[in-house]
């Protein structure tokens, strides 16, 4: 088996990793959406039992929506500020599939060359959706290539073998 890809890392893409990965650790935007909806639901109870606003429920509750507001946007900021560091060079990788791993080249600046290999049994999890792969090095690092990125192979190919050398440590998510 061998499969070439380049991909070029936009904001947007970066954007969409940070918002998958970000909603993704322990439920967040589930506990968020609920903490809010539990602190509504209480300053609306308090409200109809006391007759008036306690200035301290209307404050926790304007809190609570300023927190949910926030969580929401997170991943988006977090995006941008990285990409923002990021120079333009490293955003452009060409990966390397083999039979045993893969190797990320990035050579778009000859002062900032980056050459990485892993081997695909050292991956801590593969998760392969309709349109990307991510591969995560670590709980919350990860390569990000995108299928139509491909220019050599069958990326089909490449989601079947993945599954069958990885076993639990891939997953196909909608």
């Amino acid at each position: 088996m061998h499969l070439e890809a380049e991909s070029t890392l936009t904001q947007e893409r970066l954007r969409r990793f940070h918002r998958w990965n970000y909603y993704r650790k322990d439920y967040s935007r589930k506990i968020a959406i609920l903490v809010a909806a539990l602190v509504t639901a209480n300053s609306w109870v308090s409200y109809v039992i006391a007759g008036t606003w306690n200035l301290a429920l209307l404050a926790l509750l304007v809190i609570m929506l300023l927190l949910l507001a926030l969580l929401l946007v997170y991943p988006t900021i977090s995006a941008r500020g990285q990409y923002r560091r990021r120079p333009a060079q490293r955003l452009t990788a060409r990966y390397t599939f083999d039979d045993d791993g893969f190797e990320m080249v990035n050579d778009g600046d000859p002062d900032l060359v980056e050459r990485i290999s892993v081997k695909y049994d050292g991956l801590f999890l593969v998760i392969e959706q309709a349109e990307l792969f991510y591969f995560f090095t670590e709980r919350n690092d990860a390569f990000i290539v995108w299928k139509y990125d491909f220019t050599e192979g069958d990326v089909d190919e490449l989601g079947r073998y993945l599954a069958e050398r990885l076993g639990p440590k891939y997953a196909w998510d909608k």
